[in-house]
């Protein structure tokens, strides 16, 4: 019985961060494939105005965002098991449960969670002291060479099939399109949510340390907390009054990008 207390934590610890890390790397996978279908939607998206005119920046924006979140749609954790065919994705939008009118946890079963988890990823955002102010699935085309530098303009008309339009340094003048896809993966596993959004955010482990055990916020600062027992870091976050976990959730951020030419006229907003 002493030796399984001993080594109980450590084993748990470990069982639930191969769950947490395995179902992660899924996500990850799957956004690849997102980041690839993001870019092809926006270098085939058409005009509104008409296939002979050059289409916006905002309308390739608009393509790659929804053919990126419709590839993730499998691995979202809300919709966890129930896409089992194509019927299934209609199935959320129509056969919502009887009692739907119910108040409280009653409107969140069957496949009205499902529905409602889908719009939190799609139109959600939060705050952490790491990351700041983020939407929870972003979209955004920028620099080849510098992923920090967005796109959001385009000074003039760029013929698709220009080839000397291909130069990385300035996207603004070429017909090449960066995608990058952001999505601040929610961690669902218990104990291991805690774990690794820990030592993902420094910031938000001293803030609840501030509130739990102040005397320990200089070994945070100087990383000593690392060689602390995990399970003893990431609990702070269960045992602090407030923090930005609480109101958000444990999320951690997965991006991927492709790069893909342009396969129609692109104009100026």
């Amino acid at each position: 019985m002493i030796e399984f207390i001993i080594i109980f934590w450590f084993a748990f610890s470990f069982l639930m961060l191969i769950i947490q890390i395995t179902l992660m790397f899924n996500a990850h996978s799957m956004l690849k494939l997102a980041a690839y279908n993001a870019a092809r939607a926006a270098i085939v998206t058409r005009s509104g105005d008409g296939p002979e005119k050059p289409v916006k920046l905002g309308e390739m924006k608009d393509a790659a965002r929804k053919a990126a979140f419709l590839t993730i749609l499998p691995v979202i954790p809300g919709m966890h098991g129930r896409l089992n065919s194509f019927g299934a994705v209609l199935s959320l939008f129509t056969d919502l449960p009887a009692d739907l009118s119910s108040v409280g946890l009653g409107a969140l079963k069957g496949h009205t969670r499902g529905l409602i988890g889908v719009a939190v990823e799609y139109f959600g955002g939060g705050f952490d002291l790491t990351n700041q102010a983020q939407k929870f699935f972003d979209v955004k085309f920028v620099n080849p060479t510098n992923l920090d530098q967005e796109i959001d303009s385009i000074p003039g008309r760029i013929e698709f099939d220009d080839t000397s339009r291909t130069s990385l340094t300035n996207p603004n003048q070429s017909n090449l399109i960066k995608v990058v896809v952001t999505w601040y993966y929610p961690l669902v596993i218990p104990f291991a949510d805690q774990i690794i959004y820990a030592y993902t955010h420094t910031a938000d482990v001293i803030m609840g340390l501030a509130q739990t055990s102040p005397s320990t916020i200089i070994d945070v600062a100087l990383g000593s907390y690392q060689r602390r027992p995990v399970w003893e870091v990431g609990w702070v976050f269960r045992s602090s009054a407030f923090t930005f976990s609480n109101l958000f959730g444990f999320r951690v951020p997965l991006r991927q990008s492709y790069v893909m030419r342009m396969q129609w006229d692109r104009g100026p907003d």
